[in-house]
């Protein structure tokens, strides 16, 4: 049966473990993308520029080839894109093989402990940065060239004086890192290979519920009391994770404290009254909850 070796790269060759390259070194054929496979074209190894898991299963199935390395990028367990090829790889048992992940090599490059960090990644994804940065002191987020759009959005909740720490092409020979602000962000380019660590020491994980009344902004639209609320929150039963409609949201009161419940979810309020969704959004942003959608109905 052939061998397969999912190989994660670390940050560059020069973070490669001493078990990866002896694997590499071993292997018959190298898979992966060019920028991966480039790295050990001294070894004159036959070599295949392939990424997606379809096109490395035929390339596997048509090789003759019995040890066989597959490089993916950082380490295999961290938004890798190991995860898929191991269910696609199944018949033939592939291993995983550790590697430095961005997590760990960034956060000692600006000397931070990351137990306590919160991991997400914003390729692409509509990802509730605002929420993550309330609730943990240290957010490590993957990135793509869209840290404009979170940039203004972490502004907009109100966290523009927060430390960041910026990372680009970690690992190479155009390793970038500065400590800056968010909102001294504005304005900058970045590499599409970027993190960030931002730092919040004010956080707040709780996950309100019957918050008094006087705590939100009011307006001339109804708002439910902080009683019912906490009831209806507890039979409720919100996960972190949930989606969730509040019909005829008014002052958005319920909406905030469903959208604290649903922290990695989100919460979708409709109101006919644009008072009502002007005072909502109003709200989330002083609340600093960003997985809400307001939408005005007719």
């Amino acid at each position: 049966m052939k061998e397969i070796n999912i190989i994660g790269m670390g940050m560059s060759e020069k973070t490669l473990t001493a078990e990866a390259l002896e694997l590499i070194i071993e292997a018959d054929i190298l898979i992966g993308a060019k920028r991966l496979i480039n790295e050990f074209s001294h070894m004159n190894k036959p070599s295949f520029n392939a990424y997606l898991s379809n096109d490395i299963l035929e390339i596997i199935e048509e090789t003759d080839a019995e040890k066989i390395a597959i490089l993916v990028s950082g380490d295999v367990g961290f938004y890798s894109a190991a995860e898929k090829l191991v269910d696609v790889l199944k018949d033939y048992n592939p291993n995983l093989i550790s590697g430095i992940s961005s997590v760990s090599y960034f956060f000692a490059k600006c000397s931070l402990p990351w137990k306590d960090a919160n991991l997400i990644s914003c390729h692409g994804l509509d990802t509730n940065i605002v929420s993550s940065v309330r609730r943990n002191r240290f957010t490590f987020a993957l990135t793509g060239k869209n840290i404009p759009e979170l940039q203004k959005e972490l502004v907009k909740y109100g966290f523009g004086d927060l430390k960041v720490w910026v990372g680009e092409n970690l690992g190479s020979d155009e390793e970038s890192i500065q400590e800056s602000t968010i909102s001294e962000l504005a304005g900058n380019q970045f590499s599409s290979l970027t993190v960030l660590i931002i730092e919040n020491p004010d956080f707040d994980s709780r996950i309100r519920t019957g918050i008094p009344d006087e705590e939100f902004i009011r307006g001339k639209v109804p708002m439910t009391k902080s009683e019912v609320r906490a009831v209806c929150l507890s039979k409720l039963s919100i996960n972190p994770d949930d989606v969730a409609y509040d019909i005829g949201c008014g002052t958005g009161s319920v909406t905030i404290e469903m959208a604290f419940s649903a922290y990695d979810g989100k919460v979708y309020a409709f109101d006919k009254n644009e008072e009502a969704i002007e005072l909502l959004k109003q709200n989330c942003q002083k609340f600093h909850l960003d997985n809400v959608e307001a939408i005005c109905g007719l």
